[in-house]
């Protein structure tokens, strides 16, 4: 996402229950991800109600919130998240040759791992 744009996603919300649920929730708090106003609205068993949440960046970094989703039985918190791309490499911590004469030369395998989002390059010097 790059900042000054706005992007879109749908929070889809199901009742689960076996009787019909009135709900109605809290907007997010930061000014970086918004909501239509929350009025409340009710759910059928097995009916679901779709809420966009709009994200609208400043910078290019990490923003957290939550909704707040209020029932006649409590209520839940609903993190939102918005990352950064990153890569992560993960070697071996250690890679044991064990006893080798010295001058001479020898070859160990071993796994390079990108746990990140983005493409990543390795090269050993």
């Amino acid at each position: 996402c790059e900042p000054g744009g706005e992007y879109q996603k749908k929070l889809v919300i199901k009742n689960l229950a076996n009787e019909v649920q009135k709900l109605h929730y809290r907007l997010p708090e930061t000014k970086f991800f918004s909501m239509g106003f929350p009025e409340p609205f009710k759910l059928s068993s097995g009916m679901t109600k779709v809420l966009v949440v709009a994200f609208r960046p400043i910078k290019k970094e990490p923003y957290e919130d939550s909704i707040e989703i209020f029932t006649a039985k409590g209520s839940m918190f609903i993190p939102i998240k918005a990352t950064v791309p990153s890569t992560e490499l993960a070697v071996p911590a250690h890679i044991d040759f064990g006893f080798w004469p010295v001058n001479e030369s020898t070859t160990k395998t071993f796994v390079v791992r990108n746990l990140g989002e983005l493409p990543a390059g390795f090269q050993w010097e």
